[in-house]
Formats: structure tokens, sequence, C-alpha cells
């Protein structure tokens, strides 16, 4: 989030709108966006520019604010405002108190480094591991092992539910030898289709199609096979 941000008045003329503008907004890191405000600070709207630069010079401020506009909370999770960039198509999202107060601007800039390190977190994810916090380069060993170590763990006991699958018809393999040649094939088609599903799923939470407490609706729905 920025603090350098550019507010103006609603009971003020566009034409000292846009003098405020030209005065403050030289050093500021985006002039996208103009945020109208009360006097004590709080948001009513933010506007595009072009809506200044294109309005009447004697217009008021409060004629081109239509109090329709999106904000986030600086206790939002860092994952939701990628979304609402997306969602309604902005550069940037002003930030305000419980009182609805601005306090800073989040801008699409700072917001695409969000998202490459939740897109990273992802694909880690779906290799079976835990998410990274720096890159596998510079990671200790110690940690590195720490953070794969669990997963491996889960799948090794996984297969050995498998080796003791395979003990219980070990009498039907032995009669039948030939059954042995689609083990690894069969095998080889699960993981496949684990592959897939968690693909999928990982990536449609990844993109907020449906929230993470429906997760168990979702798996019914679409099972690895289907």
């Amino acid at each position: 989030m920025t603090l350098d941000f550019v507010g103006v008045r609603a009971e003020w003329r566009v034409r000292e709108a846009l003098d405020s503008i030209r005065e403050h907004g030289y050093d500021r890191e985006t002039l996208n966006l103009v945020d109208g405000v009360e006097a004590d600070g709080q948001l009513i709207d933010d506007v595009r520019v072009r809506r200044f630069l294109l309005a009447a010079p004697d217009a008021t401020v409060a004629a081109l604010l239509a109090g329709n506009f999106t904000m986030l909370s600086p206790l939002d999770d860092r994952e939701k405002a990628p979304g609402l960039l997306r969602k309604f198509d902005r550069v940037a999202l002003p930030v305000t108190d419980e009182n609805r107060r601005i306090i800073g601007l989040l801008t699409i800039d700072d917001m695409l480094d969000v998202a490459d390190e939740e897109a990273t977190a992802d694909i880690q994810k779906l290799g079976g591991s835990e998410a990274l916090d720096e890159p596998s380069t510079t990671l200790a060993l110690s940690r590195m092992v720490k953070k794969r170590a669990s997963w491996l763990v889960v799948l090794f006991l996984g297969e050995m539910f498998t080796a003791t699958a395979m003990g219980y018809f070990e009498g039907e393999l032995e009669k039948v030898v030939v059954l042995s040649l689609f083990i690894p094939l069969e095998i080889s088609s699960g993981g496949n289709a684990g592959s897939q599903a968690a693909t999928l799923v990982i990536r449609a939470l990844a993109l907020g199609e449906f929230p993470l407490r429906d997760g168990w609706r979702i798996m019914r729905r679409a099972p690895p096979w289907a």
C-alpha cells in the first residue's frame, strides 16, 4: 500500500481539483484515480482522472462522484486484492479504516508481485510440498527437508496400503501371473488422475472460483476418475 495518493474535496469545482492535482500529483505513484473525500477524510468515491479532464471547469466534484466504489480494509487478506482488481477492471484500490477514512492506495504493480508469489506457492503445492518462503537455490537444506518430508511421508504411507492390498491378492496373482503386468498401469493411471484433480482444485481455489469450505462438495461432484 502506498501513502502517495491524491484526494479532492467534494465541494470543490473541477477547476480547483485540477489545480490541486497539478500541485500535489507530481511525485505521486499513480494519478489514474483521484479520491473524493469529505472534510474528515472519509472516502466518497474514486474517480478516473479523465472524468476531470472532460468535465466542465465550473462543475462540482460532487457531480462526478457516484458513490459506487470498491475498497479494501488493512486487515483483508492480500489474496483478495488481485481478485477485486480483476473483477472490477481497476488499476488501483483505496484502503480505508473502519470509519471509511482513506489511509492509502493499493496499485496494480504491487499486486502483480503478490500474484506471482501466490502462483509460485500454488505450483509448489501441486508438486507435493509446502510453499517455500524463498528461492530453492538459497533455501537451507534443513528447511527444504522439513517442507518436503511431511508430504513424502504421507505418500510413503499411501504406498504401504498399496503393498498391503497386493499382498492380500497374492494368491490370485500367482494363479494368473499376467495380472501383475497391469499393476504399474493402474498405479500410473491413479497418479495421473490424482494430479489432474489436484491441479483443477488448487487452481480453482487460487482464482476464487469456490471457497475452501466447499471443498468436500467439489470432491463429491468431481472425483478424480470423473
